[in-house]
């Protein structure tokens, strides 16, 4: 990881916000898009908790888990850490709209990113929202590994 573009990580974050994801976030991003998801001279895990942008993601699988999601993701979703990282995140889109989602996650898959993307999704309420002109990758390792998927958004309204 290059720490002077992505930051560095922090002992004190290392559990509390999955500093070893928010590493994978952040070099993945730099591999896609050529610039970095944020910028700290600090702690990379508070860097990214904290970013006024919504951050989540996702695992491998059929039915991936979301293994991260930072504050303001938390916010919008109307979850706690510990429920979201235990939601399958199919479960962010409401069963009309999941065969579209899973179009998109084939697309990111095929690409290795989309931006500009729209989106219904719905919060732990159940209230709708949509997403407009997110940014969803692809999480690699340094082997090019596929390891899940990502997405950050700060434009959303309430449906």
């Amino acid at each position: 990881m290059n720490r002077d573009i992505c930051g560095s990580l922090c002992p004190r974050f290392l559990s509390a916000y999955r500093s070893s994801q928010a590493e994978l976030i952040c070099e993945s991003f730099l591999h896609w898009f050529g610039r970095p998801l944020v910028r700290s001279s600090g702690c990379l895990g508070e860097a990214l908790f904290e970013a006024s942008t919504a951050i989540v993601s996702h695992g491998i699988g059929l039915n991936p888990i979301f293994n991260y999601g930072n504050r303001m993701a938390l916010s919008v979703f109307k979850m706690d850490w510990a429920d979201f990282v235990a939601l399958p995140s199919e479960e962010s889109a409401e069963p009309l709209a999941r065969s579209e989602r899973l179009k998109l996650l084939s697309l990111v898959e095929r690409n290795g990113f989309v931006e500009g993307y729209s989106g219904v999704r719905i919060d732990s309420a159940g209230r709708r929202f949509r997403i407009v002109n997110g940014t969803v990758w692809n999480l690699v390792n340094q082997e090019d590994d596929f390891m899940g998927q990502a997405a950050c958004f700060d434009n959303w309204e309430e449906i």
